[in-house]
């Protein structure tokens, strides 16, 4: 699937079907499909609250422990220690 759509953006028919169909055709199209989007997204809440619930929590016990803020240095010390402690967390913060 991938190499057909990079194929078609190669050989320009990706291009010719947006400009075909114009802005106004993919807006219809899109909200044609708004229930879709619903039906989705009312499908995976569950598994959202329980994933956010998880990382919440461990936000609660993971930030305090940070290095303090400050220069940009700091900052970028500080925001590579919250990456590094979440990556820890890896597969534990899901829904399951």
């Amino acid at each position: 699937m991938q190499q057909n759509w990079l194929a078609s953006l190669a050989n320009g028919t990706w291009a010719q079907g947006v400009n075909a169909i114009g802005t106004a055709g993919w807006k219809a199209a899109t909200q044609a499909k708004e229930q879709n989007y619903l039906t989705g997204f009312n499908a995976g809440a569950q598994n959202f609250n329980t994933s956010i619930q998880k990382i919440m929590n461990y936000l609660a016990t993971a930030v305090p422990s940070l290095p303090p803020r400050g220069d940009i240095n700091q900052n970028l010390q500080r925001s590579n220690a919250l990456a590094l402690a979440l990556h820890s967390q890896r597969g534990n913060l899901g829904s399951r």
